[in-house]
């Protein structure tokens, strides 16, 4: 017994602290007893298949004593051990589930995001566009009645038929009628007016005497040159979509203009050169700068509500993320004292309690997150002025009580499974909610408009209001919602910490059971 080395000095010379401690466990269930009756074949056969199957310690209180001395004690085997079976066919189990479970999760969120990307040309009828063509299709040269042509905007309807968008097309008194305006600065206005409205994308805007315009300058020294961006207009907003909609609607415009461009150069001026110098008898000018000037044909392109400062990208994109994600710290780390507070408060003080807890953290934490924002001088004045950054903090503190609440709910049922899922779900929150908030849903499916009633959707419409000063036509909408999530949680909460804790003592009462 002397020359027998003792657990604690095995496991030093062979560095096995950890390692037993991590295998503990497995070896509760599925392995002998140190007291189990088993034959010396049977402990020679073993001794083949471990690197050593037992190791003898010193006495016990139990009593349990083989011929040979001391009692025997479990150690670790390698993988494939005949007596590892148990073990084996539960890490197999195992493994199968959760490469399910990740496919799962793969095949019914992540194609969410994918999805909200995939095969856009599709959706392109759902972006609504508005063409306003102020030149009549046939206009009168030189103040001569008799003298007409057609106008340079006469082709526009058959671009625009080129480009499948889901476009309103008006003429002047079809525009003064619809809007009940009167003035060509009226119309203009109106035009801008329905952009900002978000009625529309975005629209082009073909002014009046551009075809006029282009004749005096061919025929008259004096008169100004003939610039093509004066008469055609394409009026968007870059802020109401920072990411998306110079990438994806944008173009829709450029490519009408690339269509207006080659069709002026190669026929309708040449074509009206033609026409005034030989049937109607008109010299062009000598002016070079006129005649260079008058070939070409452009759009002038007007941002009314310009993305010009990257830095806003961050609370108003990828940071709402961030912040989404704070609101789940905090039920991790009041998780330990709201269990100890239970033990002490009545049910409904315990729930008042973890309210009052919730929206106090909240919202300092949201005054944290704002303040990274100031520190990096993103301008809050844009749309309220000097109240810009208290209509941030408290928009913000709406949407972590919203989320947050969202958030505690749901993991206090997810617990009643097991902890190990928690990492599914905060996966599976975000994922659900920047699908339809990051990219254009006028250029997804119709099923993505789950995403008006998600937190960070309405935050981001906020948001950009606040950044870009768009129109506070959906606030009053994005702000509601936010609320009646909140509402939502708060009724929901006694309910799911009254089933959770029930649940919970259920699997605690069974656990003790098994051990007794």
């Amino acid at each position: 017994m002397s020359n027998m080395e003792t657990d604690a000095e095995y496991c030093d010379r062979q560095n096995l602290y950890d390692i037993s401690s991590m295998v503990g466990e497995a070896f509760n269930k599925g392995v002998p007893d140190a007291g189990s009756d088993e034959t010396e074949s049977e402990k020679e056969h073993m001794a083949d298949d471990s690197i050593r199957d037992f190791r003898p310690r010193g006495p016990s209180s139990s009593g349990d004593e083989e011929a040979g001395g001391a009692p025997l004690q479990k150690t670790p085997t390698r993988f494939f051990s005949p007596r590892l079976q148990g073990q084996r066919k539960t890490v197999f189990l195992k493994f199968a589930f959760t490469n399910v479970l990740l496919a799962v999760l793969c095949f019914t969120i992540f194609v969410l995001f994918w999805g909200a990307l995939y095969n856009t040309e599709k959706y392109v009828h759902k972006v609504r566009l508005l063409a306003v063509i102020q030149e009549s299709p046939i206009v009168a040269l030189g103040n001569n009645s008799s003298l007409t042509a057609p106008s340079i905007s006469s082709a526009l309807p058959t671009f625009i038929g080129e480009v499948p968008c889901h476009w309103d097309i008006y003429n002047t008194s079809t525009f003064q009628t619809k809007f009940h305006v009167s003035s060509t600065e009226e119309i203009n206005n109106k035009v801008i007016d329905l952009v900002y409205g978000e009625k529309y994308w975005f629209a082009i805007n073909i002014k009046p005497d551009a075809t006029e315009t282009l004749f005096d300058s061919l025929v008259n020294d004096t008169a100004p040159a003939f610039n093509s961006t004066t008469f055609n207009q394409v009026v968007y907003e870059s802020g109401r979509d920072p990411t998306n909609l110079k990438s994806t609607i944008l173009p829709f415009a450029q490519e009408i203009e690339q269509y207006y461009e080659a069709y002026y150069a190669a026929d309708y001026l040449p074509a009206f050169m033609n026409n005034i110098t030989q049937m109607d008898n008109y010299s062009l000018t000598s002016n070079l700068t006129h005649i260079t000037a008058a070939g070409r044909y452009t759009f002038e392109y007007y941002d009314h509500r310009p993305f010009t400062n990257r830095v806003v990208l961050a609370p108003t994109q990828i940071g709402v993320v961030y912040c989404l994600l704070l609101t789940f710290f905090q039920f991790l780390l009041y998780g330990p004292l709201h269990a100890e507070m239970a033990k002490v408060l009545r049910p409904a003080n315990g729930i008042l309690y973890r309210i009052a807890m919730s929206w106090c953290t909240f919202f300092f934490a949201s005054l944290f997150f704002c303040t990274v924002s100031a520190i990096y001088q993103v301008d809050f004045t844009q749309a309220f002025g000097k109240g810009g950054f208290m209509v941030y903090w408290m928009s913000t503190w709406l949407f972590m009580l919203a989320a947050g609440g969202a958030n505690e709910n749901v993991v206090m049922l997810i617990l009643t499974i097991g902890p190990q899922y928690i990492g599914f779900w905060i996966l599976s929150f975000v994922i659900i909610n920047i699908a339809p908030s990051f990219f254009p849903l006028a250029l997804n499916s119709n099923f993505y408009r789950y995403g008006y009633m998600m937190p960070v959707h309405n935050i981001i419409d906020i948001y950009r209001v606040i950044f870009f000063d768009l129109t506070k036509n959906k606030m009053g909408r994005n702000y509601g919602i936010l609320i009646a999530i909140i509402v939502l949680n708060t009724i929901l909460l006694p309910f799911v910490c009254k089933y959770s804790g029930k649940k919970l003592k259920q699997q605690a009462m069974a656990a003790a059971q098994q051990q007794d």
